[in-house]
């Protein structure tokens, strides 16, 4: 089920605020240029399976924008070729302030200047996932945020080319950082801020006084 080429002032590919599932379906090429969701603003419940999601465009959430009380869970996807391009544009891939979850996924490809792949404020879970070559000034996380056997290479960002943790909470398991870049001494791998809280593998990383910076790792 393609669903390409609208134009509307949220979601031009699918606006949802009900239940919506969504199977082996194709979302590309739509543009919302002053506002959010190019290929998928959600406030309901909306579940997608075996789906691309791909070349959409839109101020924040240039792939999907994941509203507060939204519920949006992705299986078996690729995200990819999104952009959010206002000033302060987040989430190239993913805008999420609700609780999103997604499993055997593929986000790449994708920019923003907030979170080329994915910008979260709200609750996410990645499993099985590979983050792949998206490009952002900052790639950001600051809600709740629990990462187990994922991938995260060749992304671009100014501070934590794989992962910047903001704030809020992080807990990462079997969890691998390869080929990322940043600026140099800007945790080519990974930032955590002041004040948010990672764990990787049972271990603490809560200091809060200091900024932590990572190169390549693999946990």
């Amino acid at each position: 089920m393609p669903v390409n080429f609208w134009r509307k002032p949220y979601g031009a590919g699918i606006y949802n605020n009900g239940t919506l599932t969504a199977t082996n379906s194709t979302i590309s090429g739509n543009t919302v240029a002053n506002s959010d969701g190019g290929g998928i603003y959600n406030s309901g419940f909306l579940t997608v399976t075996d789906c691309t999601i791909s070349d959409n465009t839109a101020r924040i959430g240039g792939g999907v924008y994941n509203f507060i009380g939204g519920t949006f869970t992705a299986t078996d996807c690729r995200i990819t070729g999104n952009s959010a391009t206002s000033a302060t544009g987040s989430g190239g891939g993913i805008f999420s302030s609700g609780e999103s979850t997604l499993t055997n996924c593929g986000i790449s490809r994708n920019s923003a200047i907030q979170g080329g792949g994915i910008n979260g404020s709200g609750t996410l879970t990645l499993i099985h996932c590979e983050i792949f070559g998206n490009t952002a000034t900052n790639y950001q996380s600051d809600g709740e945020l629990t990462i187990e056997d994922v991938t995260f290479e060749k992304n671009t960002s100014t501070w934590g080319g794989g992962l910047y943790q903001a704030g809020g909470t992080a807990v990462l398991k079997d969890t691998t950082f390869t080929g990322n870049v940043a600026r140099p001494n800007f945790g080519k791998a990974l930032v955590k801020s002041r004040g948010a809280k990672l764990t990787v593998n049972g271990r603490d990383y809560n200091d809060d006084a200091l900024n932590l910076y990572l190169n390549e790792v693999n946990w």
